[in-house]
Order: C-alpha cells, then structure tokens, then sequence
C-alpha cells in the first residue's frame, strides 16, 4: 500500500500516512455519528488491519468529526496528532478522554490538553458547566479552544497564561464576562466572534507595549461589550491601536 492511499473500515475511513511505520490518519466516520440523534461514545481505535496488515492509528484529520452527534470520544495510546479545533462541529460533545499512556496528549474532567499540561486543546462543546476554570499552570490557549461552548458563562483564566489562540472563545452564545491576565504576550484574530451575550472583558495587562494582539482580536464585541482596565491605565488603553476601538472603557477601583 502507498502514502495517501484510502481504506475503509467498520464504516470509519483511513489514509495511509507512513507506509514505512504502517501508520494511518483517522478521515472521517460514517452517517451514523453525523446525524442529529446523540449517540454516547465514540472509541477510536489504536490499530486497524487492512488486507493482513496491521496499520497503527497515530493522528486525526481536521474535519474527520464535522457535524458528529456522539457525546464522549475516547482517544487512544497511538494518537500523536490532533489539530487545532478536531471536534469545532461536535456540537453533542460532553467530554473527551485519553488513555493514561498517550505520551502526547491527557484530559482533566472531559477537557484535552497537552501532555504537560501547559496547552489547553479543547474544551467540548457540551460541557456540562456554566462556568470554567483554566488550570494556573497552562501558558497557552490553542485555536477554537472553547469555540461553541454553548453553556458557559463565564472563564476564569490563570496569571500563567501567555497566549490566546484564534477565535479561542468563539460562538460562546451564553459567555458573560472574561478576564485577561496580566502576562499575556500575545492575542489573535477575533477571540469573542459571535459571541453576542459577551458583557464585560476586564483586562489586567498594565504596560501593553508587552502584548502582541491582532488588530481585529476583540472586533466582534467592540461596540456593546464593556472593557475594564487596572487603574491608572486608562489613557494608555484609549490610545492603543487596538484598545481604543471598544466603545466603553472604564477603570476598575484600585484594591
């Protein structure tokens, strides 16, 4: 069998990735798991055999789950690879579990992150909470971290945090109100996008000569979300290139 060749098993489709490690890459799952009725688990399997050959499943493409209805997905051993937003259209998701000896990846109660802990992958949609507490030693938010988490009402993130990925809190229809710790060294492109009900951000950054953020990070809330910004910064916020642009600024009472 050749790289990039396509197999199909018990209804899930595969790509031969390296022909050498008889690896493959999970593409997509059958009509059953995409249809609008929940179903509650979905296994990934470690190994697939095709024609008398055993082929170790090790990463996962982007748009494999799109419109999926299961409700918890049980990554194994073998996956080494999973990108950015893999389940963004698992909008039944609740929680996602890794098996203890994935040497890539873990999960803390349904949510993935990174092995070390440090990268907050994937909140699920569904999860059963309205609110949500980042981990104090995770430094990064992938892109579409908690995009269309329909339940949440507000996330608190930790003074570790340095960096805020692509429409990290996008589609949050229920979000409130976030805060922006004080490292933080870099925020991309639209954050809140769609993420109408969004009240208040306050921000904790005081010397914003040390924050990288896209120019459009913050353009989906601008107008009807409040901005709070430690004391004594105003002025340097109203006349950021970025900052300026929310409709309302406040200064929050010094503690």
């Amino acid at each position: 069998m050749n790289d990039n060749e396509i197999f199909y098993s018990e209804g899930v489709a595969y790509k031969v990735t390296d022909t050498t490690k008889n690896e493959v890459m999970l593409i997509s799952i059958e009509d059953n798991y995409r249809k609008d009725r929940p179903i509650r688990d979905f296994i990934i399997p470690e190994q697939v055999i095709h024609k008398g050959v055993s082929y170790l499943i090790s990463s996962i493409e982007e748009i494999a789950f799109e419109d999926s209805s299961f409700e918890r997905v049980l990554i194994p051993k073998s996956i080494k690879i999973l990108p950015d937003g893999v389940f963004y259209d698992c909008k039944h998701l609740r929680e996602i579990i890794v098996a203890e000896d994935n040497d890539t990846y873990t999960s803390i109660e349904g949510v993935l992150f990174d092995k070390q802990q440090r990268v907050l992958l994937c909140c699920p949609s569904n999860i059963q909470k309205t609110s949500y507490k980042v981990p104090k030693n995770v430094t990064k938010l992938s892109n579409w971290a908690f995009a269309r988490c329909y339940n949440l009402r507000s996330i608190l993130l930790p003074e570790s945090l340095l960096y805020i990925g692509v429409e990290v809190f996008a589609h949050c229809p229920n979000l409130r109100e976030i805060n922006l710790p004080q490292n933080l060294t870099t925020i991309e492109d639209d954050i809140f996008r769609e993420s109408l009900s969004l009240e208040k951000v306050c921000s904790s950054i005081q010397n914003l000569d040390t924050t990288s953020i896209d120019e459009e990070a913050f353009y989906s809330v601008l107008d009807r979300t409040k901005l709070y910004v430690p004391k004594g910064t105003i002025r340097q916020y109203e006349a950021s290139t970025v900052w300026r642009y929310f409709y309302n600024i406040y200064e929050t009472l010094a503690t």
